[in-house]
């Protein structure tokens, strides 16, 4: 076949490069483009930058870029898609070709190997890869629109989704609430434990002098402190506001004169230590009390310390990105305590190293931070009284300050899912089976709808579906 059999069409003839072309990308080529049903095109490139800076090292191979709006107003984002190398790495893979069908996105790879005698590439083969990009797409347009502020999807070491409202973005710190439970609470203990300070079957009162005479609260173990067994009452009435709170409830939130006082001494017990399941922030409270005290003499004497030095400065966490105990600790027999119910800033980010670490077991670029056999303890069940499951969706099994998956109470995901969550549905989900780490930043997902309902309703289906 000769190409002078075809005449030349004058519709595409392109004398000079000017107002009428828009080149964005500065070195990439291929090009195909998809419509899909999220009414977004998905273009491939190949040996280019796409949406990301241009530096040497961020070129890549074959990318993925989602555009938007029409051709004046065009916005794009990076849609991450798996590793096949930097630019014009041998191998060579470059997309061919890209199809969008029932929210799959197929990407097809042509094959190249150097020619060793020189001259054009050889074509040795081709791949095709599928994701669920657009499905993925239109779970984050969703939950975007229901007051989130940061959302982040990591699949391994590879972003999925990284969306942020207006006025947030990958460097501002967002308040945690109960969250904390998890970031501080439970990593506290997590590396403490896993440092031979204390044991999550130790009694509490070895570490809170005050309790060894109390015949109720001498029984109450630091692992029942971290999963709502101890048996102190929760600071909460009625779904009263914090600042409306009576009596020694309202004193905890207002910090009146500091709440770990009131977590020891006031706050009351409303059923024997290990029997039942009764969420209480006084007794997370104490749990950072217990782990503090365990961490006298040493390097790292106090939570903040401990979490910096052990874990998040390891993970590649910089000491801006996060903040605990409301900024300040409170002084109290000679230990300064932190928060660890709430109180907390951390950036979406840190967030998902932390989620990271847990999905590694414990590792992080080939190196073992904390022993993996305390991280397996911490994503299985403790063995305590789960919480009352009477109507409506069942609450999820509580954890050591983590909420479980274990009897597929969400049963759109996988039974190794754990979660950590707090007030206004902020969320880290961690899912290893799927290698997957899900942080959503935000306000309340459906005002005046219960919280589990409204996270899987709002969430976990969602992703379920996309994921599945």
């Amino acid at each position: 076949m000769d190409p002078r059999d075809f005449p030349v069409s004058p519709a595409l003839a392109l004398e000079r490069l000017d107002a009428p072309v828009r080149r964005e990308d500065l070195d990439g080529d291929n090009w195909p483009v998809t419509w899909a049903d999220d009414d977004a095109l998905y273009a491939a490139y190949g040996d280019g930058w796409g949406c990301r800076p241009l530096r040497p090292e961020t070129k890549r191979n074959t990318g993925l870029v989602r555009l938007r709006e029409g051709p004046t107003e065009c916005t794009g984002e990076e849609v991450d898609c798996p590793w096949f190398g930097a630019g014009a790495e041998d191998p060579n893979l470059k997309g061919c070709g890209l199809l969008a069908v029932d929210g799959v996105l197929y990407h097809f790879l042509r094959y190249q190997v150097r020619n060793p005698a020189g001259g054009p590439r050889l074509q040795v083969g081709s791949r095709l890869i599928c994701g669920g990009a657009a499905r993925l797409a239109k779970f984050a347009d969703a939950l975007m629109q229901r007051q989130t502020d940061a959302l982040v999807v990591t699949e391994g070491d590879q972003s999925r989704i990284a969306r942020y409202a207006r006025g947030w973005g990958p460097e501002r710190p967002h308040g945690t609430a109960s969250l904390a439970k998890t970031l501080v609470g439970a990593m506290g203990l997590l590396v403490a434990g896993a440092d031979g300070r204390l044991a999550v079957e130790d009694p509490a009162s070895r570490y809170v002098p005050a309790w060894a005479g109390d015949a109720l609260r001498a029984g109450i173990t630091v692992g029942q402190l971290a999963t709502h067994t101890s048996g102190l009452e929760d600071a909460e009435e009625a779904g009263l506001p914090h600042d409306q709170l009576p009596g020694w409830k309202g004193r905890f939130w207002r910090r009146d004169p500091d709440p770990f006082t009131i977590a020891r001494d006031e706050a009351r017990m409303v059923t024997a230590p290990g029997t039942q399941f009764q969420y209480s922030n006084p007794g997370n409270a104490m749990l950072g009390y217990c782990i503090t005290a365990s961490l006298r003499g040493s390097p790292t004497a106090d939570l903040r310390a401990l979490l910096r030095d052990r874990l998040l400065r390891p993970i590649g966490v910089d000491d801006s990105e996060w903040s605990i105990g409301y900024g300040a600790p409170t002084v109290l027999d000679g230990l300064a305590l932190y928060a660890t119910w709430g109180g907390g800033a951390f950036t979406a980010p840190a967030t998902v190293a932390v989620g990271r670490f847990l999905l590694q077991g414990g590792c992080w670029g080939g190196e073992t931070v904390v022993d993996p056999a305390w991280v397996r303890r911490f994503l299985t069940e403790a063995g305590n009284p789960r919480p009352q499951r009477v109507g409506g969706k069942p609450e999820p099994a509580n954890g050591l300050a983590l909420w479980l998956n274990v009897d597929l109470t969400w049963p759109e995901l996988p039974r190794d899912a754990i979660l950590g969550a707090g007030a206004g549905h902020q969320l880290l989900l961690v899912i290893p089976s799927l290698d997957l780490v899900v942080v959503r930043y935000g306000a309340r997902l459906a005002p005046g709808g219960d919280y589990w309902p409204s996270v899987d309703e709002h969430v976990l289906a969602p992703l379920g579906a996309a994921i599945g």
